[in-house]
């Protein structure tokens, strides 16, 4: 996911629950108020995100919703017992929240399983389960800073994040209500003040956590959970200064009041149309769209004429507020899911149909499900609600397990097929289709029974491995790098290394199955979004990602000093995302780059080593091939003419230049393209699994084109 898909298909919250009462206060509808303006700017916001850029401050107004009624609600229980029935209060959040949920990720799971390509399905599924533990926000953070994740289709659940952290936050905050309160009784303190002071540690300790976590880590800072406790706390805060305000006449002021609510829900639509996926949300800047949440909350209603309550409390306002739960669990899936059955990209007409039935839903969600769950009797009992709780978890996570078991097998046996298929004479199988493409009917279109459908590629390179009698294992190691080690069943005196980024990992089925087929020691060093370049260069201009930092200039000239002194190693392949630089950046920058490769093989040939340097892949015509492959009549439709996907290439570039000595170029454009065009799928495999990166079937089937290469270099 890309910064923009992660604003765009995950800033989004849940309302806390359909309670509608506030501590003390009787039916608010102010705060149903609030629930509807978010709800719609959440939903407005993924359907017409052009709309209203900042849509997704729905979220910061239900956490901040959240903490001013459970810590209102909890308060009053602590400081008229001096303690939380906390079995019960988890019981009635169960009743209120998991009923609609659950349904939501049976009927998602079922869904996903029926419509979405295979080769998705078990990722998507994965975020059901996540999902379905409450989990789904620490699974979305780990792949907002995975770089094969990042370009990756959003899920249809991937909304769930936000209800995980109300979750996670249902489960923390009563434990420190109890712990706060077993102190200021200890001490012999007053209670409110004690939790207005512990509460507000929190307050301003997650805040400055979230300013600094949301300026350095954004993608994985917005799904996590500590980032947000402040806006969780601020609406506590109030729950806990509302006597305090009473006993200055708070409710006198009137006027004060309207103004006040007028002004709040102005700064919070306001912020919907201001914001955009570039704010640095949930850090600092967060505070207007809570300070405005916080105000509506604060004036509550009015008798004013002027006042905001008579539109606030009307009809439709409070239906949507009474609907906003369901509303917001249904609207993403459809939105997500309803592309794959039309198998077209939404219209305009789509997204009212969406619109309408998102609402019918979650009507009939409220009216049937979520209303008659809190009225009955027969919920009410704690070990019904706990019952119901883990029945309904069993049942997801099997509609999720069951489905993904018979994708990995399947995905084995296309493994297998892919393998075998190596050693045929004229195979059809993958990119050696192109090396006899007359005799293979129907090369360029999908085969479903060659989908592999991990995106690990480690995992099937040491599949590869395994299952020929070898071992293989991968490790973390200094500056954020990763080592993989191939060894055959019988002893090698010969060592390959495949070193470079991400496009280096993503050969690593092809590289492995070297140490079968010709029983060599296969390792591999790399380094996502980082280029095996000698430590002088700098990435220039509009080509700079990663490549600057300084773990990355670290990894390089550690990484060369290393190869260089190794006697073990006999021949270094190596390739980088030099089309980066080939597609961004102008004919001085890609010179710059092309020069220092050649350094950096100069430097490794001083060591002794033989190098041969992989061409960069032809980039694919969209990040979205899954998709494209699914809506098209023909696959054919999701390749790219020639010149459209072999952009100028640095690398190979840095064979021809001077100073490269005798590293030699493997070319694999022969495997993608034809005289004219680069397809994306060869011999029935999908090629892409995004904009840049190969799938691990396709890479295990140009595994072929490296054993030459290899012995070449061995030899020479």
């Amino acid at each position: 996911m890309t910064v923009a898909a992660v604003r765009r298909g995950n800033k989004a919250a849940p309302p806390a629950e359909q309670v509608g009462v506030a501590p003390g206060s009787g039916f608010r509808p102010e705060i149903q108020a609030l629930r509807a303006i978010a709800v719609l700017g959440v939903i407005i916001f993924h359907l017409w995100p052009n709309r209203m850029t900042g849509g997704y401050i729905g979220v910061d107004v239900f956490f901040v919703i959240s903490g001013f009624l459970i810590t209102g609600h909890l308060f009053r229980e602590a400081d008229a017992t001096g303690r939380v029935r906390i079995s019960t209060f988890y019981a009635r959040r169960i009743r209120r929240l998991l009923p609609a949920a659950m349904l939501v990720l049976a009927v998602t799971a079922i869904s996903v399983t029926v419509l979405v390509p295979a080769q998705r399905i078990a990722g998507f599924l994965t975020e059901v389960a996540a999902s379905a533990l409450y989990v789904e926000n620490w699974v979305l953070a780990a792949n907002a800073v995975d770089y094969f994740a990042a370009e990756g289709p959003e899920s249809p659940v991937q909304h769930y994040w936000s209800l995980s952290v109300e979750e996670q936050f249902y489960l923390l905050w009563p434990l420190m209500v109890i712990l706060i309160t077993l102190v200021a009784t200890s001490r012999g303190w007053a209670r409110r003040p004690a939790m207005f002071a512990g509460i507000g540690a929190v307050f301003v300790a997650c805040l400055a956590y979230s300013a600094v976590v949301t300026t350095s880590s954004p993608q994985a800072a917005y799904f996590n959970t500590f980032a947000h406790a402040w806006e969780f706390a601020a609406g506590g805060l109030l729950a806990l200064a509302a006597p305090w305000l009473h006993r200055v006449g708070w409710d006198r002021f009137t006027r004060v009041r309207a103004a006040l609510a007028w002004t709040g829900i102005i700064v919070v639509i306001a912020t919907m149309f201001a914001f955009d996926a570039t704010t640095p949300v949930p850090g600092l800047i967060a505070l207007i769209p809570v300070t405005g949440t916080l105000a509506v909350i604060a004036a509550a209603t009015s008798p004013v004429r002027w006042s905001a309550t008579p539109a606030l409390a009307s009809r439709p306002v409070q239906f949507v507020g009474d609907t906003s739960y369901a509303a917001y669990l249904w609207h993403w899936p459809l939105i997500i899911l309803l592309p794959y059955a039309l198998s077209r990209p939404l219209s305009t007409v789509d997204k009212v149909v969406i619109l309408l039935a998102t609402f019918l839903l979650a009507w009939a969600t409220r009216a049937f499900i979520e209303r008659p769950v809190i009225a009955s009797a027969r919920w009410r009992p704690r070990r019904v609600s706990y019952g119901f709780a883990v029945g309904s978890v069993v049942v997801v996570l099997a509609l999720c397990i069951v489905p993904s078991l018979v994708i990995e097998k399947e995905s084995a046996a296309a493994q297998d097929t892919v393998t075998q298929s190596i050693h045929e004479a004229k195979s059809c199988v993958g990119a050696e289709a192109m090396t006899h493409i007359a005799d293979c009917a129907d090369a360029f279109e999908i085969q479903s029974d060659l989908a592999v459908s991990e995106t690990d590629y480690e995992t099937v390179a040491a599949d590869v491995v395994t299952r020929a009698g070898g071992s293989a294992g991968c490790e973390d190691e200094a500056f954020g790098s990763r080592e993989c080690s191939f060894a055959p069943q019988d002893s090698s005196d010969v060592d390959v290394v495949l070193v470079g980024d991400s496009h280096a990992e993503h050969l690593l089925p092809a590289l492995a199955y070297q140490s079968t087929v010709r029983d060599w020691n296969v390792r591999s060093i790399t380094k996502r979004s980082c280029p095996f370049v000698v430590d002088d260069w700098r990435a220039q201009g509009d080509a700079e990602y990663k490549q600057n930092d300084a773990d990355c200039i670290d990894w390089r000239a550690a990484t060369v000093a290393e190869l260089q002194a190794d006697p073990d190693v006999d021949v270094i392949v190596t390739t980088d995302y030099a089309h980066r630089v080939g597609m961004n950046a102008d004919a001085v920058a890609r010179a710059d780059l092309a020069g220092a490769f050649a350094r950096t093989w100069a430097a490794l040939e001083a060591g002794g080593k033989q190098v041969v340097v992989v061409g960069d892949t032809p980039v694919a015509k969209s990040n979205k091939m899954s998709e494209c492959l699914a809506d098209a009549d023909s696959a054919i439709e999701c390749g790219s003419s020639r010149d459209a996907a072999l952009v100028p290439d640095p690398l190979a570039d840095s064979v021809a230049a001077d100073g490269a000595g005798d590293a030699t170029l493997l070319d694999l454009t022969s495997g993608f393209c034809d005289a004219d065009r680069c397809y994306a799928v060869v011999g029935g495999i999908a090629v892409y699994q995004d904009s840049h990166h190969i799938t691990p079937a396709f890479s295990l089937s140009l595994a072929p084109r490296f054993t030459d290469a290899i012995e070449s270099a061995l030899t020479h």
